[in-house]
């Protein structure tokens, strides 16, 4: 049974149990969340556990609200097409982040519904997934796609996505080095049962800092998005800067009492900055490869503007589970992170 010290934050957890029923492994997850100001699992976290739980047929214990440590013991993953409900604003793409690898190398088709938060805090934007996960999985001969159907913002969440996967037997390395030449800007604005030019403010100032910065107009494509979700209220925003061999982002979420000016502004200021780095991956896109360079096969190689919390404590999970060692460089002011992948394949 694989140790594994969650103490540090739900990313470890849901990596683990990823990781968990993909190589059939059981795994024992302690210290949970021990060292947040509410420790143990949060109801987003018990329903990744019962989520993948029911699909892999798995043996638990300890699946109950403030829970220090669970047992988990997984057999044949077995999705069926449902509907998830995370119950609460919960992150959608968390729970997938879970997902991904199951049903990545899946030998059946997988289409799943789930409800929950698109566009909430501390976790990547569902559009995120979209236009630079997914592209980037395409590359590493990886097919998964996702739609939003409705908008979700906490507290009350009530998104609503729908993810496919077709069968991938195994995945090719990836060697991003460099961006390339800037191709386009997406600017996704979105608004839940707000004032319509809401969503349309928040694009234009965006828009605007942006062209100010130097950014020609006709590059920057305008994806306005507007609900009359009454079950959930809020704004978002996400600014992706296509690049010839990569995307980077920048994301802003509205709050009660902030204008939609400065939601936007502060999306374009997030996006700015990530470009003016020579970096081919921003952090959060960083944190979200590692799993997949492991597993690919052949050797992989990023380079990042810095290296997250989240990201050593992915790597020390995935060098418990598979026989990969990660090397890390410092080439300032950028870091370089190499690993020889597995092959993996299903059996």
């Amino acid at each position: 049974m694989i140790e594994i010290d969650a103490s540090h934050g739900g990313q470890i957890y849901r990596l683990s149990l990823g990781l968990s029923i993909l190589l059939k492994e059981k795994v024992h997850i302690r210290s949970i969340r021990l060292d947040r100001p509410k420790p143990g699992l949060m109801a987003q976290h018990l329903t990744v556990l019962k989520t993948l739980s029911g699909m892999s047929n798995a043996i638990t214990e300890n699946s109950f609200l403030g829970s220090k440590e669970v047992f988990f013991e997984p057999k044949a993953f077995q999705p069926k097409k449902e509907l998830i409900d995370i119950g609460t604003a919960g992150s959608i793409t968390l729970l997938l982040q879970s997902l991904l690898l199951p049903s990545i190398f899946s030998k059946q088709d997988i289409s799943l519904k789930i409800k929950g938060g698109t566009n909430v805090s501390w976790s990547p934007p569902a559009e995120a997934f979209i236009e630079a996960l997914f592209p980037l999985f395409k590359k590493m001969n990886a097919e998964c796609s996702l739609e939003i159907i409705r908008r979700g913002y906490y507290p009350k969440g009530q998104g609503l996505i729908e993810f496919n996967s077709k069968p991938c037997n195994g995945l090719k390395a990836v060697n991003l080095l460099e961006k390339g030449s800037l191709k386009k800007i997406k600017i996704y604005s979105n608004s839940a049962s707000l004032p319509e030019h809401v969503a349309l403010e928040q694009f234009n100032s965006a828009k605007n800092y942006l062209i100010e910065k130097g950014i020609k107009e006709e590059l920057i494509e305008k994806i306005i998005e507007q609900n009359a979700n009454p079950l959930s209220i809020g704004s978002s925003i996400s600014c992706f800067a296509l690049h010839e061999h990569s995307v980077l982002e920048g994301n802003a979420l509205g709050s009660r009492g902030k204008p939609a000016k400065k939601v936007g502004l502060e999306a374009g200021e997030k996006l700015w900055n990530e470009m003016q780095s020579d970096a081919a991956v921003d952090i959060h896109l960083t944190d979200q490869l590692l799993p997949f360079m492991a597993l690919a096969e052949g050797s992989s190689s990023i380079l990042c503007p810095g290296i997250s919390s989240h990201a050593k404590t992915s790597i020390e999970v995935l060098e418990k589970f598979l026989p990969v060692k990660f090397v890390i460089e410092e080439k300032k002011p950028n870091y370089l992170i190499k690993v020889n992948g597995i092959g993996f394949k299903v059996d």
